[in-house]
């Protein structure tokens, strides 16, 4: 799974990104339990006929079965993770939100005058 390039914003960016990681563990999860039986039995049979199937195929179950478990705990662990970012970031977002609104709002100027004005940060 990728890792996020950048923290999320607010709380919604954060569960956006959040779930997103999530459904890519559960995803990988299940894709690792459906290919490594099938990779194991062909890699086994490739050294050691149907003997070596048999073996590569419990071995390739094996694996898949730890994928299954591990993938989607990972990824959603990671989810929850990102969406506490985007919670913890909400305040500041918010703020910056109130400050950009605040400096457009000169008291004493023309509308056309303010859309002139520069802001900075917003």
């Amino acid at each position: 799974m990728p890792p996020v390039e950048e923290k999320p914003k607010h709380l919604g960016a954060g569960l956006r990104m959040g779930l997103g990681s999530a459904a890519t563990g559960i995803c990988a999860g299940v894709g690792m339990a459906v290919a490594a039986p099938v990779a194991g039995a062909a890699a086994g049979a490739k050294k050691a006929g149907v003997a070596g199937a048999v073996a590569g195929g419990v071995g390739g179950a094996l694996a898949g079965i730890a994928g299954l478990a591990i993938a989607p705990i990972y990824g959603i662990g990671r989810g929850a993770y990102v969406a506490a970012q985007g919670l913890v970031e909400t305040p500041g977002y918010i703020k910056g939100a109130q400050r950009c609104s605040h400096s457009n709002q000169q008291p004493g100027t023309a509308s056309s005058q303010r859309a002139l004005t520069p802001r900075s940060g917003c």
